[in-house]
């Protein structure tokens, strides 16, 4: 009886974690698909939320003025075939 009740609390346990990290990864999804030109309507976060989507790549560029500067787009080395 014992060692049902352990496995009992085990399979609790897992399942909680994956409870968990089901709710954890969700709330990092972005709602805006694969298209990674949204991330750059948001100046402030447009590089922070660019790199943590891994369909999206940050391209740092210069301007005329030489002021550093980047967008975020399509990460092409990513392609799932």
């Amino acid at each position: 009886m014992s060692n049902l009740i352990h496995l009992m609390f085990i399979f609790i346990f897992i399942i909680s974690i994956y409870i968990l990290l089901n709710i954890f990864l969700k709330k990092n999804i972005e709602s805006y698909g694969i298209y990674c030109g949204s991330y750059n309507l948001n100046r402030l976060t447009a590089q922070q939320k660019c790199t943590n989507d891994m369909e999206c790549i940050w391209n740092n560029y210069n301007t005329l003025d030489g002021v550093p500067s980047g967008w975020c787009g399509q990460n092409s080395g990513n392609n799932q075939s």
